[in-house]
């Protein structure tokens, strides 16, 4: 019995308009009666944030923006790519280069064109065919009732469905999601001992780097590339394993060898940027940063650390001695800004970041009466913006302050810091040769620790001890963003446990409401909105039982 495609949703992305047509009309003959078209991914994105679909066929090449892989990555990122949907990429290439690229993303297929109608309605039927027997565990996985998911998985395994090693894939990454790790670990040794499959191996290798077994999670990695050498991901994770075990030279090395294979995934050349840095290669660095730059413009995960990093890297190579070459790397530096101002034109943190660019790049040059200029403005910017000014934001500011030799006002912000953002390792490490006042950094990091200890407690769900340490970190670093919303938190959780939670709410809330000063743009945002909006409303049902 064929598939019926008469209640499948279509949409089709490609930004030639017979090439649109021409698959339009292959699925119509296939029965389908619901297709959309999009000429380019932005439009294809509009289009699934307003509607579901069923099949996305979807070209690698889509012209100027946002290209398939970028489509595919944002519709992960949304968290709009529902594991009902079966997404297949269209390429007209068969390189290495583009095939990888296509698949960065895992979608369910790929089609090099020119293809038939045959064949498509092949390659689709398998795919549908198998997200109709997934069905009730994907809904259950869609609705995030993983227990329930996880008892479909278990139902077709017992019956011994052809499904059931992507059924035990499926269990294993919905263990991980839960954190139960121990079950998790038991599915990967299970299907390993058996076959080592990839999936099996990079899941075994990524959970022994959640629990910082380092070692164990090398050997797995690097086994992972032996049998399949171009797998960028595997690259990823074994990189990211050399620089937690002390050798950046060799996760560059990885990087790099991975980037050969796929060099558009923008996340990786931040990767390798950012351990150029580390290792001081900055020609590496440089490359890196204006691929990043390059890919951002089209990318969900775009950042304007890609062009101040990039800014900072070229300051490297300017000098104040002048010459053509001087200048190019100048004129550079003032593009890369320019840019940046351009694209975030409004975002009042990013003007104040980039005026110390600016600064900077003067005080390489010894051009003091325009760089003390700029440093009067980011001052004059900086006090409107203090209280909800990122640590990086505030970090920028002190060190600019510390180059114009306003040694007050830059350790004056570091006090800041480390009250706020003492709980952020990188950049106190960071600063630490800068500070002066050693007894409160010292402080900083005690608080750190502290917190520390309430995040071990809450993961043993000892609540009680948890809201004890989080009060005690409190004590050190009132101020601190992630400490306020962590007591919040378990005072929350407490509630659940206590008839009279009239004291509890209203301490969370008191902790909420410190942090009404953070941005959109605060990694921390939603889950503050998320915490304030729980305890506000049980607020409301404690006063009205």
């Amino acid at each position: 019995m064929g598939t019926d495609y008469r209640h499948q949703k279509v949409l089709i992305i490609d930004d030639f308009p017979e090439f649109r047509i021409s698959m339009k009309g292959m699925m119509q003959q296939l029965g389908v009666q619901e297709i959309d078209l999009a000429s380019s991914g932005e439009i294809a994105l509009e289009k699934c944030a307003k509607s579901r679909y069923d099949i996305i066929l979807s070209d690698y090449n889509l012209g100027d923006g946002k290209d398939g892989q970028q489509v595919l990555e944002e519709l992960i990122h949304r968290d709009q790519l529902k594991p009902t949907t079966v997404y297949v990429m269209i390429t007209a290439e068969n390189t290495t280069e583009m095939v990888m690229g296509a698949l960065e993303h895992t979608p369910d297929s790929y089609l090099t064109k020119p293809f038939t109608q045959a064949l498509l309605k092949s390659r689709i039927d398998k795919l549908l065919t198998k997200k109709f027997a997934l069905e009730k565990i994907n809904k259950a996985t869609i609705s995030k009732n993983y227990l329930k998911a996880i008892q479909q998985c278990d139902v077709l395994i017992a019956g011994k469905s052809k499904y059931s090693m992507s059924c035990m894939k499926i269990k294993a990454d919905l263990f991980d999601k839960m954190g139960d790790y121990g079950r998790s670990k038991q599915i990967y040794s299970k299907v390993i001992a058996h076959r080592p499959v990839p999936w099996a191996l990079m899941g075994m290798g990524k959970l022994l780097f959640v629990q910082e077994d380092y070692e164990e999670a090398l050997l797995l990695f690097r086994q992972v590339i032996k049998t399949m050498s171009t797998f960028p991901e595997a690259l990823d994770w074994l990189a990211r394993v050399q620089q937690v075990l002390g050798d950046p030279q060799g996760a560059q090395k990885t990087l790099l060898s991975a980037i050969q294979v796929s060099p558009k995934a923008i996340l990786r050349q931040m990767h390798l940027g950012n351990l150029a840095l580390v290792n001081e290669e900055f020609d590496v660095a440089r490359r890196a940063f204006k691929a990043s730059i390059k890919l951002g413009r089209t990318s969900c995960y775009k950042t304007p650390d890609n062009y101040l990093k990039l800014v900072s890297i070229l300051k490297e190579y300017i000098t104040n001695e002048g010459g053509i070459k001087n200048k190019r790397l100048v004129d550079e530096a003032f593009r890369v800004i320019t840019e940046l101002e351009k694209e975030y034109s409004d975002d009042k943190e990013i003007k104040l970041r980039a005026a110390i660019a600016k600064h900077s790049i003067y005080h390489k040059l010894d051009r003091g009466e325009e760089a003390q200029k700029i440093l009067d403005s980011a001052r004059s910017m900086y006090e409107s913006l203090k209280q909800s000014l990122s640590g990086i934001g505030c970090s920028d500011m002190a060190k600019a302050c510390k180059d114009g030799e306003d040694f007050e006002t830059c350790q004056e912000i570091l006090t800041n810091i480390m009250e706020k953002f003492g709980d952020d390792k990188e950049l106190m490490a960071s600063l630490e040769h800068i500070v002066e006042d050693k007894a409160a950094f010292e402080t900083a990091v005690k608080a750190s620790k502290i917190n520390n200890l309430g995040m071990k407690a809450s993961s043993n769900n000892d609540t009680e001890g948890a809201i004890a340490a989080f009060r005690d970190s409190l004590v050190l670093s009132p101020d601190n963003i992630s400490f306020n919303m962590n007591l919040a938190q378990m005072l929350i959780r407490q509630t659940e446990t206590t008839d009279d939670n009239s004291g509890l709410l209203t301490e969370a809330l008191v902790c909420l409401e410190k942090l009404e000063h953070l941005k959109e743009s605060d990694h921390r945002y939603l889950r503050h909105q998320q915490l304030l909006r729980l305890a506000n409303d049980l607020s409301i049902g404690a006063q009205n039982p």
